[in-house]
């Protein structure tokens, strides 16, 4: 078994830098729910504090490596957004959304 190394600083309530043996890294969420970002890559978390529970997905896919099986095969499709760009923008939409509606019932 490897020895690991993990250390975390909140710089605000939804945001935190990671450091470990592998490299930095930035989340984006609270505790239960949140994006990662590493580089190119982005992992969303879904978790129930406390359990132990959580499910963790890849949302890019490595360098090379076709996002979906319709990408092996070469055709003419018209550009769309990438999902994992999607899914930020919506999460950071909806954390914003979230501390507004908590600041305004203070």
């Amino acid at each position: 078994m490897g020895f690991r190394f993990q250390k975390r600083i909140s710089i605000s309530k939804y945001l935190r830098l990671n450091f470990s043996k592998t490299g930095a890294s930035i989340s984006i969420g609270k505790r239960g729910l949140d994006l990662n970002i590493k580089g190119d890559q982005v992992m969303g978390n879904i978790g129930l504090p406390g359990t132990g529970l959580s499910y963790r997905e890849k949302l890019t896919p490595k360098a090379g490596e076709p996002s979906t099986p319709s990408e092996q095969t070469i055709t003419q499709e018209p550009n769309r957004p990438n999902r994992a760009l999607i899914l930020i923008v919506c999460f950071i939409l909806f954390a914003l959304f979230y501390g507004f509606l908590k600041m305004a019932g203070e």
